[in-house]
């Protein structure tokens, strides 16, 4: 799924002026697709045959959406910017601030991530990741949330329908898996400070020291920008605040509590519907 497509004559089409009736290129893999959507359904393009090597074939609808969630955020948002000296689609580019948002709603390698960094910054542009809760807020830790830990990266749960929110969160990780959260943090992208980094106390958590050094951006809401407001001893209350409230339930453990009580459920279910089943046949 994308939102633009080439035409015969090799012209840019978006999907506001695009026809169902007609044939357009993919502008990754120059596959042909077509329009759909309408109404109730946000208009995208689709591959008329599948390709997995195109990026652009693999989108979902929740990766559309969080894309035009950012491109309402700015005038000079541009969606889906073809960089052709590296043969790179960003999916969102704030070309004033020369900043890149990268949505992953699907596995990504780590070295994937890194070429993609590397990439853009050659070109004088920093990447912002956008993860989406569909893969990367789950009870494992990948290994490209790991490596992430050093950038400006976030989360998110916008659906389908375009509902939800992005949000900054910290895990305590044991052995890759997620024991526990802090209460995580709605985070107001249109408001964004380049970040200098402060004196990095021991009284900060080792995750809070990566983010001191490496981060290049503090979003609004998130826990840099919120911690850099607070005075020295705000910051011990609001960090021993947060490490005795930590809490398993978390949106990324939703669906996995949901599966445990599905199956818990299930023998109860089926006997339920054997029972309906056999008064049926007894009336």
């Amino acid at each position: 799924m994308h939102l633009f497509a080439w035409d015969e004559t090799n012209q840019l089409v978006e999907t506001s002026t695009a026809s169902k009736q007609k044939i357009y290129f993919c502008r990754e893999c120059r596959s042909p697709v077509k329009l759909r959507g309408g109404f109730l359904r946000q208009k995208h393009f689709y591959h008329l045959h599948n390709n997995r090597a195109c990026r652009q074939s693999g989108k979902s609808m929740a990766h559309l959406q969080v894309q035009l969630y950012l491109k309402k955020l700015r005038e000079d948002a541009v969606v889906e910017k073809h960089f052709s000296s590296i043969n790179r689609i960003a999916d969102v580019v704030w070309e004033k601030d020369k900043l890149i948002f990268e949505i992953q709603c699907s596995p990504i390698l780590s070295r994937e991530v890194t070429a993609r960094n590397s990439d853009y910054s050659m070109l004088g542009y920093t990447v912002i990741w956008i993860l989406h809760d569909q893969t990367f807020n789950q009870r494992q830790w990948s290994a490209a949330e790991y490596f992430l830990q050093e950038f400006t990266h976030y989360y998110t749960n916008i659906d389908e329908e375009g509902t939800g929110c992005i949000y900054d969160r910290w895990d305590l990780i044991k052995k890759r898996i997620r024991c526990s959260v802090w209460n995580h943090r709605p985070v107001n992208v249109a408001h964004f400070t380049e970040w200098k980094p402060l004196f990095v106390e021991e009284i900060y958590p080792d995750w809070m020291k990566i983010r001191m050094k490496g981060w290049k951006f503090s979003f609004s809401g998130d826990f840099l920008d919120h911690i850099s407001q607070l005075s020295e001893e705000e910051r011990r209350i609001f960090l021993d605040t947060q490490e005795g409230s930590v809490s398993f339930f978390n949106p990324g453990c939703v669906p996995f509590v949901k599966k445990i009580f599905y199956f818990l459920c299930l023998p109860y279910r089926l006997y339920l519907k054997l029972l309906i089943e056999k008064l049926s046949v007894n009336k």
